[in-house]
């Protein structure tokens, strides 16, 4: 009997995966939340108009809640969304003006996220096409999005300031970015941009050990 063949088995194991994957979202994971859980969230809750232009009085509320904590999670938003990251640029900028923070850490790769803020450092402002392109560094093609530019936009002007906020990730992804596409070029950027700062401080070049008397 001959056996199916390669290109007959991975069609057929796509359609299965598909399947499973179709019954499976028909199914609940999580149990409805409990009424009173309910009411105590909407007792809790703040209307915020993100159309308005940013006011810190609007998120007032909002030390109280957050006491002494030395790190904030925003949570995780749909990819394909914008209201999320309008609503993030906000909370950035009362959490690094008003309460201190100074690192803005997002999914991706610390190695882009180092990279892109060092493009920062080094160009001018005036530089065309500079935000797009730390964009293109620090973040996978999905995040490239008007929304998320002006978030790195206030990252960027905070340079300029007393109190400057950091670009990081909390995440590897290395090379999962627009400007790399998972190829090892992000490697060679690396040690590119490392080598441009020199030897390190005190290291002396040693000499063969089999070329010694």
């Amino acid at each position: 009997m001959r056996k199916p063949s390669g290109r007959f088995l991975a069609p057929l194991a796509l359609l299965l995966a598909g399947a499973v994957d179709a019954g499976l979202t028909l199914v609940p994971h999580s149990p409805s939340p409990r009424p009173s859980d309910t009411k105590v969230i909407a007792a809790q809750a703040r209307a915020l108009d993100f159309d308005a232009p940013y006011a810190a009085s609007a998120f007032e509320f909002l030390p109280s809640v957050l006491g002494r904590a030395s790190i904030v999670a925003l949570g995780e938003s749909l990819h394909v969304t914008a209201e999320f990251l309008r609503a993030r640029l906000r909370l950035v900028q009362f959490l690094h003006q008003r309460l201190g923070f100074d690192v803005l850490a997002l999914e991706g790769s610390e190695t882009q996220a180092w990279l892109a803020e060092e493009y920062l450092y080094r160009t001018s402002p005036e530089t065309a096409g500079r935000l797009d392109r730390a964009q293109q560094i620090a973040w996978f093609k999905l995040w490239n999005t008007s929304e998320m530019r002006e978030v790195l936009s206030y990252v960027d002007a905070s340079q300029r300031t007393s109190q400057p906020l950091y670009l990081a990730s909390f995440d590897v992804q290395t090379g999962a970015s627009a400007e790399f596409g998972l190829t090892p070029t992000v490697l060679s950027a690396l040690v590119d941009r490392l080598g441009s700062f020199g030897p390190l401080e005190g290291s002396e070049t040693q000499g063969n050990s089999l070329d010694s008397p």
